[in-house]
């Protein structure tokens, strides 16, 4: 059952709508990642910490109480590790390439999504959305194709469009029993751990590596605007629309996200035709899929 503390969702945008709001503020997300100078791990590491603090500033204006029975928390700290993973290795990709590569290899996440959902909702596996799924690898292989691709970027790009999958389904499974409030804050602490882990394993300490003012301002734009309301929004949406949908509809961040790019870093942005060929057909399935669910 919802938790007692869970108030009744305001009134606002319809959740298809809100969804694509979601997406332009996604969007924004890979240029914060170029702008913000320090390296991947520790700008997720700082990026955490901003959003819990807020999080926790916010809870206490509103009077929200954290209880969870003790398996289900656990349960959302884990979940947080795949978060964590996911951003790591997504803001990893653009910074070894840039942000086109990146947000191609992470378009994935429909193939991924389209096998995993199945499992988790126990149903059939889709023929259309598993060839919408390989549509996306075609696309891939064309931008990749004796080009001059850095295709380090693909890989952690895919790796983060898999760890994503992962927990896009989990969070629907727990949006329909928790408060979206709960979830975010316990699986930004999972994620907070996880990278800190992981700083400690490879000897970094991303608390003394934040140091200039733009940064700083960046970030706290990251943690704000592009984290907290996000991905709170983003839970309680999938009360209403399957995993599948909200990952298809997010296949739409490419688009903001290589339009943003060239409009801001023009020089570095550029590519040649076959990359946009590819990237056309990955993007297209997004506008295919409606039409043949609706068919089929």
């Amino acid at each position: 059952m919802p938790q007692n503390n869970s108030n009744q969702e305001a009134k606002g945008l319809s959740p298809y709508a809100m969804l694509h709001v979601l997406v332009i503020i996604y969007g924004f997300t890979p240029i914060l990642g170029k702008l913000i100078s320090i390296d991947a791990l520790p700008l997720v590491w700082w990026r955490l910490l901003m959003s819990t603090i807020v999080l926790i500033g916010y809870f206490m204006y509103k009077k929200f109480t954290l209880e969870m029975p003790t398996n289900i928390l656990i349960l959302m700290i884990l979940t947080g590790f795949v978060v964590g993973l996911h951003w790591a290795t997504f803001y990893q990709s653009i910074k070894v390439s840039n942000i086109n590569t990146a947000m191609c290899g992470f378009a994935t996440m429909t193939l991924f999504t389209a096998l995993l959902e199945p499992l988790f909702f126990k149903r059939k596996i889709s023929l259309i959305e598993i060839l919408l799924g390989l549509s996306t690898l075609i696309g891939l292989f064309i931008i990749a194709y004796k080009n001059d691709v850095q295709m380090e970027g693909i890989y952690y790009g895919m790796a983060a469009a898999f760890t994503a999958a992962i927990f896009v389904n989990i969070n629907v499974k727990f949006a329909r029993r928790h408060h979206a409030y709960s979830i975010t804050f316990f699986e930004f602490v999972g994620a907070f751990l996880c990278l800190s882990i992981i700083s400690l394993l490879l000897g970094q300490q991303p608390w003394l590596l934040l140091k200039t003012p733009i940064d700083i301002f960046w970030l706290l734009v990251l943690s704000i605007v592009c984290t907290v309301f996000p991905f709170i929004e983003a839970t309680k949406i999938g009360k209403h629309i399957n995993p599948f949908t909200m990952v298809l509809v997010n296949n739409l961040e490419p688009i903001y996200g290589i339009v943003l790019a060239f409009i801001i870093f023009s020089k570095s942005e550029v590519m040649n035709l076959q990359f946009y060929i590819g990237a056309g057909i990955i993007i297209a399935g997004v506008f295919i899929y409606p039409v043949l669910k609706r068919k089929y």
